[in-house]
């Protein structure tokens, strides 16, 4: 009987016990629940990362986690090769700390009755983590990607080409690196968080590519352009003398302007260098005779571009005198080499007061006896006292002729002329002669030009001369034989220099 009773109260025991458990099993999350509900406070277990939430108001918790996440973080900027510090929320990132307080608070509140004591239970039994909720703004990432792409840009260099004396150089181009705006924000708008935890925002950069990557071809030209050597050629063919000299590398490096353009380097040659160079040519000349010096620069660009050697004239000043006593007009322009009207010409005093012992002429130049281009391979050249004429072609002696000259009262002119006329039978009123195959050589007075010719005629039809060729016979011409004369004319064009000795 007494062992019945014993167990009786045992059972009761084990029953009130397994009551009140079930009581407080259910009691205790409905009291939670209750006190939750009505203070809205966060439920215990509920934290963002290390910060524990629960039992904080909404406030509460929106302070405590605006002092861990709600500071400005730095945010290291690169390229991979650069490095810059700015502030996060330059680019639209922060941590939303009111979004994460009220996902603390919505933690069994504001759902149905058994979701929200669900998640009392649950939070009170395992907790409940929530993930740092961070805030970010698009506008303010394009506006910071906008603000630090002229930080991140590195200009390209163009490549240059200089000329230092006569060497080249060249300095090569290279790349620049520019911001890949659209590339650089994508990254931004889908790994925010990872940017803020990492605290780097790894720029996206393109390269950019100068405007003139190589100057190579530019040089080669260059280079070539300058390594020419050019031959200039002067031919005074009033002395028949010739002059040569020769432009090497540092001559023409020297006339080079290597020009920097927006669209690229580029050369040219400076006019006033060549000037300066072909004045110090001059300067090798003898007193009295010069070179055009624009004509000789023309002639050395025309030939730096064509590679091709230059032949030029040299020229001679006029020259005075000082008149002597006994001088003559005619004595004059025999000494002088020219006819005596051009020193009339020159001295218009002399038409009415004739020379005055002591007065200073002005003498033309020489080359006023050259009217036409000269041609340069080929040259008369006849003695007056020795009655004899020679041709000669690239300074080979080519025919010797017997000629004769005037006579003492109409004498031939000596000087340096040239052929201006071919008439195949000119005819000279003044003597009635016609004179076959002339080639007019210089003016014994204006408009009367004196030449070479073959045997004339008068117009009878007589011959004159033949038997006398050797000896003065004309009247200031330069008589040949019918076959000289013929062979002569046709190989002297006009521009062949005459040269007459005495």
């Amino acid at each position: 009987m007494g062992r019945n009773k014993g167990r009786i109260f045992l059972l009761v025991v084990l029953s009130g016990t397994l009551l009140i458990s079930l009581l407080l099993f259910v009691a205790l999350p409905l009291i939670a629940y209750v006190y939750f509900q009505l203070y809205g406070i966060i439920v215990p277990g509920v934290r963002v990362g290390d910060l524990e939430l629960g039992g904080l108001t909404w406030q509460e918790a929106k302070d405590g986690l605006d002092l861990v996440y709600g500071v400005d973080p730095d945010l290291i900027l690169t390229d991979g090769e650069r490095n810059w510090i700015t502030k996060a929320s330059e680019f639209g990132l922060s941590w939303d700390t009111a979004g994460m307080t009220q996902q603390a608070v919505n933690v069994g509140h504001g759902k149905d009755f058994l979701t929200e004591l669900t998640e009392i239970v649950e939070s009170f039994r395992y907790g409940w983590e929530i993930e740092p909720d961070l805030g970010f703004e698009l506008t303010a990432a394009q506006r910071g990607l906008l603000a630090w792409e002229r930080n991140v840009l590195i200009s390209p260099i163009n490549a240059t080409l200089n000329l230092t004396g006569d060497q080249l150089i060249i300095k090569p181009s290279q790349l620049g690196i520019g911001l890949d705006f659209d590339s650089s924000l994508t990254s931004i708008t889908q790994n925010p968080e990872l940017i803020m935890e990492q605290g780097v925002l790894h720029f996206v950069t393109e390269s950019i590519f100068p405007d003139i990557p190589s100057v190579q071809d530019l040089a080669d030209e260059l280079e070539s352009f300058i390594s020419q050597e050019i031959t200039i050629r002067a031919f005074d063919p009033i002395r028949d003398d010739e002059y040569e000299w020769t432009l090497e590398r540092g001559d023409i490096a020297s006339w080079i302007i290597v020009d920097e353009r927006e669209e690229g380097p580029n050369y040219y040659i400076d006019g006033t260098a060549v000037l300066r160079s072909v004045e110090s040519l001059v300067n090798t000349l003898d007193e009295g005779q010069f070179l055009i010096q624009e004509t000789l620069a023309a002639e050395i660009e025309d030939a730096l571009h064509e590679n091709e050697e230059i032949s030029i004239r040299v020229f001679h000043h006029p020259t005075t005198y000082l008149v002597q006593e006994g001088d003559t007009l005619l004595k004059l322009g025999w000494r002088m080499r020219m006819p005596y009207w051009m020193i009339m010409e020159a001295n218009p005093e002399t038409y009415t007061l004739g020379l005055q012992t002591g007065q200073t002429l002005t003498i033309p130049s020489l080359d006023d006896q050259l009217p036409l281009p000269v041609v340069r391979d080929k040259r008369i050249v006849m003695s007056i006292s020795e009655q004899r004429l020679w041709t000669y072609e690239n300074g080979q002696l080519m025919d010797e002729y017997i000629i004769s000259t005037g006579i003492d009262r109409s004498p031939t002119q000596p000087g340096v002329f040239q052929v201006q006329t071919h008439e195949l039978n000119a005819y000279a009123s003044v003597w009635d002669l016609y004179m076959p195959h002339f080639l007019g050589i210089y003016e014994a007075w204006p408009d009367f030009m004196n030449g070479l010719h073959g045997l004339p005629t008068l117009s009878n039809g007589r011959r004159l001369w033949a038997d006398i060729l050797g000896r003065p016979a004309s009247f200031g011409c330069i008589i040949l034989d019918l076959d000289a004369a013929e062979a002569l004319y046709e190989w002297a064009e006009d521009g062949v220099v005459v040269e007459i000795l005495e």
